[in-house]
């Protein structure tokens, strides 16, 4: 196995003021890690510095590993492998692992190896929360509680200790929750925003708390829309509580809070909406064609009524002149349930027939007649000019067949029975019982069955239905 390690020089652990180890312990820890593993180290990458070229390693680190330069990636810690570590998981877990890239982490006594593919997956999921965390906590000690009072809408007044409506931002909110109320997309109000060169929420976020700002105005998209229609604060529905102080208490709502409900209630209906319009499975895609002329059928929604229906590909068959032009898809489905439900009919009263007396001495009398067939074929063996071993072979194949048509065996029999009519019509479901299946002049349904030819085996009276 080709290993490789990676290094990074660090004072502390990034969010922590836990001192963190030189590039030399980190090479010693791992060489008593890989002693104790029986592996080999064949490349060191190491970050030295903050610049681009000192923080080199770890990029070529991961550029070798995406080129399948080695098998495995071994690091004292997971704080001391790259910059980032948010990165590093990310090429854990969506890069290096998924290819067959094991890893090691000395510190924590990690090894990929040693896990379920679902036990790494929730390692490199823990390390991604626990380094937020930290980060987290890191923020909240560099910065009072009140930094992060600050929010679109509204400001922190300093002097006074409490939030305060801020007029400009406020108007934003109060026009975004107007629109939507009056039927607009979210879409829509973002590229009028945009083309405004109204400051959006990111940028107003970083002006209040004198960030730099990444980059000109970004503008508003539907998300950013959505996010402010979706906050309850705006309505006076929201806690902010620093040091056992309430200052969701002491501000006003910018909006009305029937106005939010009623927006709240219009997103609610455009998602059953949504819901209820979406896109149907075609269970007999790339299955239908018309049974006259064998052109392909395909299923579409009618852009007006939002319904389904059947109809010759474009373009049609020229001359075709049919009473309908189209059937509904739940009519199509309920059809070919009937087909279904008939063949397995069918097969219950095959299955039964054949278990009865009548239908073993039926299947004695054809094995018998092949049989008697095989003697007179073996007799004119001794005739050095007759060429009797095919129409042997041939007779005891079909002794064979005889057996298996014949009984509870029968391939046909067995398919049929296990159909259930309560289970979903999809695709994936029709295509173990059906091969094709034929639209007469879309008004009936035909189906091309698997296993056919078993079924042709069976006397017809044995599946009549009584």
């Amino acid at each position: 196995m080709r290993c490789v390690s990676c290094t990074r020089a660090a004072t502390c652990y990034r969010g922590t003021d836990k001192q963190a180890f030189t590039i030399p312990e980190q090479n010693e820890h791992i060489r008593d890690y890989i002693k104790s593993r029986g592996f080999t180290i064949c490349q060191k990458y190491s970050d030295r510095g903050k610049t681009k070229e000192g923080a080199a390693g770890f990029e070529n680190m991961r550029l070798d590993g995406q080129n399948g330069q080695f098998d495995m990636l071994i690091t004292d810690s997971i704080w001391q492998c790259g910059t980032d570590i948010f990165q590093i998981v990310r090429v854990l877990k969506d890069t290096f692992y998924p290819a067959g890239i094991e890893f090691a982490i000395v510190q924590e006594d990690f090894c990929s190896m040693d896990h379920t593919k679902e036990e790494v997956n929730q390692y490199l999921d823990d390390l991604w929360h626990r380094y937020r965390s930290h980060l987290t906590e890191s923020r909240l000690k560099n910065n009072s509680g009140r930094y992060h009072l600050d929010a679109f809408g509204y400001r922190y007044n300093e002097e006074a200790d409490r939030l305060e409506i801020d007029e400009e931002s406020a108007a934003v909110v109060r026009e975004i929750f107007k629109k939507l109320r009056s039927g607009k997309k979210p879409s829509d109000i973002g590229k009028e925003l945009t083309a405004r060169g109204v400051e959006n929420p990111g940028d107003y976020r970083c002006r209040m708390r004198g960030w730099a700002l990444r980059g000109s105005n970004r503008g508003w998209n539907e998300g950013t829309v959505y996010a402010v229609a979706k906050n309850p604060k705006f309505a006076g529905r929201w806690e902010r509580v620093i040091d056992r102080r309430d200052y969701a208490s002491d501000c006003d709502p910018i909006v009305d809070p029937e106005l939010f409900d009623a927006v709240q209630q219009l997103f609610d209906q455009r998602r059953h909406h949504k819901k209820e319009c979406q896109k149907k499975e075609n269970p007999f895609l790339k299955m239908m064609t018309d049974e006259e002329t064998g052109a392909t059928v395909i299923m579409k929604k009618n852009q007006n009524t939002g319904i389904y229906d059947f109809h010759f590909k474009y373009p049609k068959p020229a001359g075709v002149v049919y009473e309908k032009s189209s059937m509904l898809l739940d009519e199509a489905i309920a059809k070919a349930r009937s087909e279904l439900n008939k063949e397995k009919a069918a097969a219950q009263a095959a299955a039964k027939n054949i278990s009865s007396g009548v239908g073993t001495d039926y299947r004695d009398y054809l094995i018998d007649l092949k049989r008697s067939s095989c003697k007179e074929k073996i007799a004119r063996l001794i005739d050095p000019e007759a060429d009797a071993f095919e129409e042997i072979e041939q007779a005891i194949m079909d002794i064979q067949r005889i057996s298996l048509a014949l009984s509870a065996e029968n391939p046909w029999i067995r398919l049929f029975l296990e159909y259930d009519e309560k289970q979903d019509l999809t695709r994936d479901y029709l295509i173990r019982f059906a091969e094709h299946v034929y639209i007469r002049r879309f008004e009936e349904i035909r189906i091309a069955f698997r296993e056919a030819e078993w079924k042709q085996m069976i006397p017809p009276y044995w599946m009549e239905v009584r």
